[in-house]
């Protein structure tokens, strides 16, 4: 009785399992369509890191590269034999300023990552707004703050002024700050112009940019004639204008976006 029991019921489930397969559908529909994770900031809060990116992004380099730079390109004279640290202090400055430089605007790099979920907003392969003014100020910016982390690493090679290959070394310096420089103020002016909600007044902002590039032209000229007359006076009046101007100039393009709707 037990042992034809159990094979009755053996006969049973095989009968289950082979009707539940036979009523199974031949194909199964593969494209399962998953629900997606938001995860995008609060409004406020992606404002807040807008702002904190272009903040950053002003002062690091209008103010603290512009004036490491501007010093080391002809103030080196200045205070030739004094010595802080070890170091001269054309040398100590260049290297205070283009360090506080490099970490703000690594702050500001790093916030509007956080801004966009860390998605690339500039030009795509394909893409039907690459050349929009967000597509070319993502592009300019992107390269902007690459040349910087190149001529932070690039510094680590910096060879003794008496070695044979000082001048490469230079040369490769200046050409890439040169042009981080150029595509940072590239950037910051298409913001100006074209990103007027993320300024209380677009309009001001770009004017007193192109006002100040104005004056670094201006400063640089004064400052290549005074060189080689060897006008130490008029040079210190051209370092003090530099370093005013850009502080004005930072702190009310930079208020200008802190208060901004």
């Amino acid at each position: 009785m037990t042992l034809k029991y159990s094979i009755y019921k053996k006969v049973v489930l095989l009968l289950i399992i082979a009707t539940a397969i036979s009523s199974m559908p031949e194909k199964y529909n593969t494209n399962i369509v998953e629900p997606e994770k938001n995860f995008e900031l609060e409004p406020y809060l992606k404002d807040t890191m807008t702002k904190i990116h272009g903040t950053c992004f002003t002062i690091g380099w209008l103010f603290f590269i512009l004036n490491g730079v501007f010093y080391l390109r002809y103030y080196k004279s200045f205070n030739e034999r004094k010595h802080f640290n070890n170091h001269k202090i054309w040398f100590q400055v260049h290297r205070i300023f283009n360090t506080l430089a490099f970490i703000i605007t690594t702050v500001g790099m790093i916030a509007i990552l956080i801004a966009n979920n860390f998605r690339w907003t500039g030009p795509k392969i394909g893409g039907y707004r690459n050349t929009s003014p967000a597509a070319v100020h993502s592009m300019m910016g992107v390269f902007a703050y690459g040349l910087l982390v190149l001529q932070v690493l690039n510094s680590f090679l910096r060879c003794d002024p008496d070695h044979r290959n000082r001048i490469f070394f230079n040369w490769i310096h200046r050409m890439l700050g040169v042009s981080s420089f150029l595509l940072a103020t590239g950037t910051i002016s298409v913001a100006a112009k074209f990103f007027g909600s993320h300024f209380t007044s677009s309009r001001n902002a770009e004017i007193m940019l192109f006002v100040f590039y104005a004056i670094i032209v201006f400063c640089i000229i004064a400052n290549e004639i005074s060189t080689r007359l060897h006008l130490k006076k008029a040079m210190i009046t051209v370092l003090v204008t530099i370093f005013l101007s850009s502080l004005i100039v930072c702190s009310y393009v930079s208020a200008l976006i802190l208060t901004s709707n």
